[in-house]
Parts: structure tokens; C-alpha cells; sequence
């Protein structure tokens, strides 16, 4: 019996808070539950929730925050000699300053005198070039041979050559009308003799 009664004096004392705490039991119970879930009262849920939001926003500038909190923590110099340490730093980085200034001048200097020995792009400066070539060839030379239409030499063009050094100016014009098939005389025309 004096166990029955303890038991009954527990369930009343638990019934009794239940009673007492029915309206945040059933606060809780209406929020979403999860295993990791942080109690917070049913008015500060927004305020709650957008804080969260905005932690999450700024959670890598938070982990870099507390791990640089963290790394000054663990030193325990004074100032001065952070200062001390801390000096030949600009001089470093004026001395890289001055070395890429240099490195730069330097990579345009020979950039310029790769110009100036190859010339523009090939792409751009061959076609003027075989066009000057051509040219050039053309008043060097006497006489201005016609493109090659044909890949063997026949017998009809060792004639026209045979007949044109034995005949004079007039009939070399005939026989380039005559046996040139519409080529124009002076593409045709051979150097005299000497």
C-alpha cells in the first residue's frame, strides 16, 4: 500500500505541472519539431527566424571573425615588439612593387623589338608582300611571261617559239592572235635576241 501511495503522489505531482504548463506544452508541441531544435518562445519566432537567416548570410565572415578572434588570443607579446616584427613588411612589398615596374618594362621592351624584327603579323604583311615581290619582278624584268595554264609544253607552243625569234614585231602580234588562243601579244611576247 505505502508504494501505491508514493506512486499516486508522483502521478499527481506530475499531473499538477501539466495543468500548470498546459499552454506552453501545447506551444511546443504546434512548433516543428527536429533533433537539433533550439527552444524559443512562440512571439520571438520571427525575430528568431530572420536572425538565423542573417547568420547564415554572414556565416563565413562570422568563422573568419571568431578564428582571427581566436589566433590574437593565443599571442601574448606586447605591441612593440609586433612592431618590430612587423617592419620589414612594407619594405617587402615596396621591393615587389619595383620589381613587377621592371618585369613590365622589360616584357614590353621585347615585345616591341619582336615587332620590329619580325614585322606586322605574317597573316597581315604576306599578301602586301607577294604583291610587292610581284610587282618588283615585273619592272625588273624585260619581258612579262603569262601564268601557267598548262602543265606540259606541246608542240604547237615549240612551234609559236621557233617562229616568233625567226619573224619581226608585226608578225610576232599575228602569230600570238593567231595560235594564243585570245591571249593578249605582250603576256606572249619573248626578250629579242642579242
Amino acid at each position: 500500500m505505502e508504494k501505491k501511495i508514493e506512486t499516486l503522489a508522483r502521478i499527481t505531482t506530475i499531473l499538477k505541472d501539466v495543468i500548470q504548463n498546459k499552454d506552453r506544452i501545447i506551444a511546443r508541441l504546434q512548433q516543428p519539431y527536429s533533433l537539433d531544435c533550439i527552444p524559443v518562445e512562440t512571439e520571438y519566432q520571427k525575430q528568431f527566424s530572420e536572425l538565423l537567416m542573417r547568420a547564415a548570410s554572414d556565416y563565413s565572415a562570422l568563422t573568419a571573425s571568431a578564428a582571427d578572434f581566436h589566433w590574437s588570443q593565443n599571442f601574448r607579446d606586447p605591441p612593440t615588439i609586433w612592431a618590430e616584427m612587423l617592419r620589414p613588411i612594407p619594405v617587402a612589398l615596396a621591393s615587389c612593387t619595383r620589381f613587377f615596374e621592371a618585369m613590365s618594362a622589360m616584357r614590353e621592351s621585347f615585345a616591341t623589338l619582336q615587332t620590329l624584327r619580325v614585322g606586322p603579323s605574317s597573316s597581315l604583311a604576306t599578301p602586301s608582300k607577294d604583291l610587292s615581290q610581284r610587282g618588283g619582278s615585273r619592272k625588273n624584268s624585260d619581258c612579262v611571261t603569262p601564268p601557267p595554264w598548262r602543265t606540259e609544253t606541246s608542240f604547237n607552243d615549240l612551234t609559236i617559239r621557233s617562229v616568233r625569234h625567226e619573224k619581226s614585231e608585226e608578225q610576232e602580234v599575228t602569230s600570238g592572235d593567231e595560235y594564243g588562243g585570245g591571249v593578249e601579244s605582250h603576256q606572249l611576247s619573248w626578250p629579242s635576241p642579242v
